[in-house]
């Protein structure tokens, strides 16, 4: 039975690495930002009790079919199939103290790299949107951790 710990709904704002930044492009000074598309706009925690799972889905303005990458470390990440977007994060076998630690974070941080350095055609930016979402999204649910075990 999967149990729904938190919506936690992001801003644009809340994104350091959405900013718009200064690209230089042949002796050329642009301002680049990322697509609306590659920003969420929020994460949904889950958690199995049974399967001692916890699912971290991030929202899209759009969707797209996803392939799931798995890792020795029991990470799962839902990627899209066409954008390379990160969709969904599993993190299997933890217990619920375990699972919303920063230390869970911090292994999902480093598979999401892993991710980004293999995958073909990569655009860093995506990934690390991703994982600044999940930071934020992981220190909200950290500040109120008896909040989400009452669910």
């Amino acid at each position: 039975m999967t149990q729904v710990l938190k919506y936690v709904p992001l801003e644009r704002d809340q994104l350091t690495e959405t900013k718009p930044r200064v690209d230089v492009f042949r002796n050329q000074e642009y301002l680049a930002e990322p697509s609306p598309y590659d920003v969420p706009v929020g994460i949904t925690a889950g958690y199995d009790v049974k399967s001692k799972r916890l699912s971290l889905a991030l929202e899209y303005v759009a969707d797209e079919p996803t392939v799931i990458n798995s890792f020795k470390e029991k990470v799962a990440l839902h990627v899209g199939k066409n954008s390379g977007r990160i969709y969904q994060v599993d993190l299997e076998g933890v217990d619920l103290d375990q699972a919303i630690s920063q230390k869970s974070i911090a292994l999902i941080d480093d598979v999401i790299d892993r991710v980004a350095t293999e995958r073909k055609n990569a655009i860093p930016q995506r990934y690390a949107i991703a994982k600044q979402a999940i930071n934020v999204a992981g220190d909200l649910i950290l500040k109120d951790p008896d909040g989400l075990k009452a669910l």
